[in-house]
């Protein structure tokens, strides 16, 4: 049920390599099928406007299109 709160830190990352570090672009994507690597029809995405910083909080991010 939305709206959903939610935390990320740098054991969130996809890629471990890369710094946990600002100026930071955050996206969502509700994955239909529940593999991450595929993107299909009928998967929901959205992402917040601007950047942020770690540390940043009352970031909105909007579902608003779908595959």
């Amino acid at each position: 049920e939305f709206p959903l709160t939610f935390e990320l830190g740098p054991n969130d990352r996809m890629i471990e390599a890369l710094p946990f570090a600002g100026p930071l672009k955050l996206s969502v994507r509700i994955d239909a099928d529940g593999n991450v690597s595929t993107k299909e029809a009928g998967d929901l995405f959205g992402e917040a406007e601007g950047t942020y910083q770690p540390g940043d909080e009352g970031i909105v991010l909007r579902v608003d299109h779908a595959l």
